[in-house]
């Protein structure tokens, strides 16, 4: 191989090397923005999906507490029902004296009252019979 002259003054040189200085800073920047841009997009994609799968659970979960709501209403109205029917032969009597005797039977109590009523009761026509607090809690 032969040695050639090449001249080349420094002109031409500053001239060279800010050319293979742009070049690579361009494909620098080509490099680093395909990088970002690959970044981004998988964030973005990664955030979208996640998104996603939250709005999913929001509307299980939504559906669901109105299921529950739902279901809580008609248990509230079987109860209410339960003890309307609980309360539909109850009878309340006011005004009968208090008892010292403190292992007095309302069983009792009550068949006197009502065959004083002349009402025919007998102690099996009863379920339940006790004293209730008075009035305004006194």
């Amino acid at each position: 191989m032969e040695k050639s002259d090449v001249n080349l003054d420094d002109k031409t040189i500053l001239a060279i090397s800010t050319a293979v200085k742009d070049s690579i800073k361009s494909s620098l920047s080509k490099q680093w923005q395909s990088m970002i841009e690959s970044i981004v997009t998988g964030v973005e994609d990664g955030l979208s999906n996640r998104r996603a799968s939250l709005e999913n659970d929001n509307k299980v979960l939504l559906n669901e507490n109105r299921m529950l709501r739902d279901r809580v209403t008609a248990l509230e109205n079987r109860r209410d029902a339960s003890e309307q029917y609980m309360r539909q032969s109850n009878v309340c009597f006011f005004g009968i004296p208090e008892s010292v005797d403190t292992n007095e039977n309302t069983y009792n109590t009550v068949i006197k009252l009502c065959k004083a009523l002349s009402s025919d009761v007998s102690i099996h026509d009863i379920d339940r019979s006790h004293k209730t607090r008075k009035l305004g809690g006194r």
